[in-house]
């Protein structure tokens, strides 16, 4: 298996354009995995359509977030970290 940056790397398929009626190939790069997911996320949107779907459903999206978030966090325990997640329509409260 091919690797690059220990990513998998994702063929693309050549670019077709028309020259004066002529169809030409021109190759294009390879992807890694996660450069072919961040094309297709912008491609598809980027953060404003992910929270056009955040908003649409939100228990999927916190079952994802759940999952990008370090499973251990270490610091001073006499200052103990807070994680705050506020909406974006909700008043700057700071006593919730």
């Amino acid at each position: 298996m091919t690797r690059f940056k220990n990513r998998r790397l994702v063929p693309q398929e050549p670019e077709r354009i028309d020259v004066d009626g002529v169809m030409l190939e021109r190759s294009r790069p390879n992807l890694t995995i996660r450069q072919a997911f961040e094309q297709s996320f912008m491609e598809l949107g980027g953060v404003p359509a992910l929270t056009a779907w955040a908003r649409a459903n939100p228990t999927e999206f916190y079952k994802i977030v759940a999952r990008l978030l370090p499973i251990e966090v270490s610091g001073d325990p006499s200052r103990p970290l807070i994680i705050a997640i506020r909406r974006e329509d909700e008043e700057n409260d700071d006593t919730h």
